[in-house]
């Protein structure tokens, strides 16, 4: 009922609302009601707050605009800004209804990357391969159609990587017409350490994992034309 109070404060800039089940890192099952994840969408709807009883996410959607930045290089507010803005607005929010702001533990950071078959990108699936060598067949001729669900976890503890690289088909069995690629960082705050530099330090470790997938000589399909 709280964060009802709290989305009756934001309306005008976050018109829609609705309310999902949480999210949870264990698994089983929940006796009686689960907890819920209240989620509020912008008027524009790039832009997504989810808040429940131990997490606060901020999600930018790509609609067809120019991707921000996630640092403020270039002028403007980057995601970074924007996201720790909200938070601070949430905290406020609670210190006055609570009587204490929220004590952050760890952070997390994805970057969900879609590489369509179209332009310079690639032009089939052994184009692909190219591109993306991972995505290559295990057979010596490749005939047929090809699809595939990678995923790779990498922990560090308590710091963790996970890497998902999907197929995407108009239908199943169908041609691919995209690669889906989620890189997701996930760290700890050290003790004394600013949720800031801990964002920072996250954004290195998605881009690094994105680009160890791409083979480097072929990175110039992927530049921005100018003008």
């Amino acid at each position: 009922m709280l964060l009802g109070i709290y989305w009756d404060e934001r309306k005008d800039e976050y018109p829609e609302r609705s309310l999902q089940p949480a999210f949870s890192d264990e698994a089983g099952f929940i006796l009686g009601s689960p907890p819920l994840r209240s989620v509020l969408v912008s008027a524009d709807k790039v832009r997504v707050l989810q808040i429940q009883h131990d997490r606060f996410f901020m999600n930018w959607r790509s609609l067809g605009g120019p991707y921000p930045r996630f640092s403020n290089r270039g002028g403007g507010g980057g995601l970074l800004e924007r996201a720790l803005g909200e938070f601070e607005k949430l905290a406020t929010f609670t210190s006055k209804r609570f009587g204490r702001r929220p004590t952050l533990i760890r952070v997390e950071l994805a970057k969900i990357d879609i590489i369509q078959r179209r332009e310079l990108h690639w032009t089939d699936v052994d184009d692909l391969a190219k591109v993306m060598p991972i995505t290559g067949t295990f057979s010596d001729h490749h005939t047929g159609n090809r699809e595939f669900i990678l995923r790779f976890v990498e922990h560090e503890t308590p710091r963790a990587l996970v890497i998902s690289v999907n197929s995407v088909s108009d239908q199943p069995g169908g041609d691919i017409t995209a690669v889906r690629v989620e890189t997701r960082a996930v760290h700890p705050l050290e003790p004394g350490q600013a949720a800031e530099a801990a964002f920072v330090e996250a954004n290195h470790a998605v881009n690094r994992a994105f680009f160890r997938l791409i083979n480097e000589e072929q990175l110039k399909r992927f530049r921005q034309r100018e003008g």
